[in-house]
């Protein structure tokens, strides 16, 4: 899909620093401004869906830091990012979203196939 065949009712959001200046929170969420259109934008944490990663603390740190460093190389610090999202009803700090970006050819890719791919993720 080319970005200008992005369907209406989905976002377009650029990535920003989490709180603790870091670019991602772990390996499957990350804090972007999302453009809500009409010059209206709000800070949202985003919650990927599609794949589970390690944590970045408990037993599987080693690999939850792999894996929020993977993100950060897909998604880098102010890099745009397109939303299609879901209300988390647990935790309402934060969205859920498919999440794709542009590649050099102009189509998106689903994050979550990549991270997948990688390695650094396995399907939820």
């Amino acid at each position: 899909m080319k970005v200008s065949e992005w369907p209406r009712f989905r976002y377009r959001a650029v990535v920003v620093l989490t709180p603790k200046g870091k670019p991602v929170v772990d390996g499957d969420t990350f804090d972007c401004i999302v453009d809500l259109g009409d010059f209206t934008y709000r800070r949202r944490r985003i919650r990927v869906l599609g794949y589970d990663a390690a944590e970045v603390v408990g037993t599987d740190r080693a690999a939850g830091l792999l894996a929020a460093d993977a993100l950060a190389d897909l998604i880098p610090l102010g890099s745009y990012v397109y939303l299609h999202t879901k209300l988390d009803r647990e935790n309402l700090d934060r969205l859920l979203a498919t999440v794709s970006v542009e590649g050099s050819d102009g189509n998106l890719y689903d994050i979550a196939e990549n991270m997948i791919a990688g390695g650094f993720g396995t399907p939820a």
